[in-house]
């Protein structure tokens, strides 16, 4: 018998756009609307084809991470990605067009970039590699992590464990975008890494040792009353 209830809570992934995802409720992608759904992404072949150079392939490489980690991030309904990153984020002339695409279907420029910011290619790169900086996203992203504008949920220790005793009903299986937050609150942001960059209460930081342990929406929030079990069930802190 579990003693805790697994509660899924709000957020948004990379490769789900029924969006959550940065307060858009559409079910869009760049695919859908460009009428690219039958072509196929771009293979990690066809990119180091493309673009064979050492130099411009570590910056494709940092700036996909650095998507990949906002991709990961819990956000409130009304969130609105920041001009200060979007003007960070230089577009394709792919880019471009798909953005222009999203704005046919109503959805507005800001989110429309932070799209393709998110998705980064389809059949080519939507991000411009050459001239978007990475340490300036970098910092964009870190800012909004240290305002706690964008979440990541600290799943080490027993500090969400505890407070799931504490605060949630055991009996209530889903928390909404706004529960999902307000359990959030006051908890540290979540550290993890990918590749260099590591999230946590200061931001988005560079580290010199390398590793992968990308960002998570489950934690440790219920237990078996069962001695002899050997598992430990970690309930999703994902999508409403």
């Amino acid at each position: 018998m579990h003693v805790r209830t697994g509660l899924p809570v709000g957020g948004l992934s990379r490769f789900d756009h029924t969006q959550q995802r940065l307060d858009l409720p559409y079910v869009v992608n760049v695919a859908s609307v460009s009428g690219e759904a039958d072509l196929q992404p771009l293979t990690k072949d066809e990119l180091r084809s493309a673009y064979p150079d050492k130099g411009e392939q570590m910056n494709i490489f940092r700036l996909m991470i650095l998507s990949e980690i906002l991709s990961f991030c819990l956000i409130a309904r009304d969130y609105k990605p920041p001009t200060s990153l979007n003007n960070q984020i230089k577009l394709t002339n792919y880019g471009h067009e798909k953005v222009q695409a999203f704005a046919k279907k109503r959805i507005p420029i800001p989110e429309a970039r932070a799209i393709c910011f998110l998705e980064f290619s389809w059949i080519d790169l939507l991000v411009d590699h050459k001239a978007t900086d990475p340490k300036a996203v970098q910092e964009e992203i870190g800012k909004q992590i240290r305002e706690r504008a964008i979440i990541y949920p600290f799943i080490f220790g027993r500090e969400l464990y505890d407070k799931a005793y504490e605060k949630l009903d055991p009996e209530k299986r889903e928390l909404d975008v706004a529960d999902t937050l307000d359990f959030l609150s006051e908890t540290p942001q979540g550290v993890f890494q990918m590749h260099e960059y590591v999230t946590g209460p200061f931001g988005l930081l560079s580290s010199e040792e390398l590793r992968f342990y990308q960002p998570q929406r489950s934690a440790n929030l219920i237990h078996c009353s069962d001695k002899s079990c050997q598992s430990t069930p970690r309930p999703l802190l994902d999508r409403y």
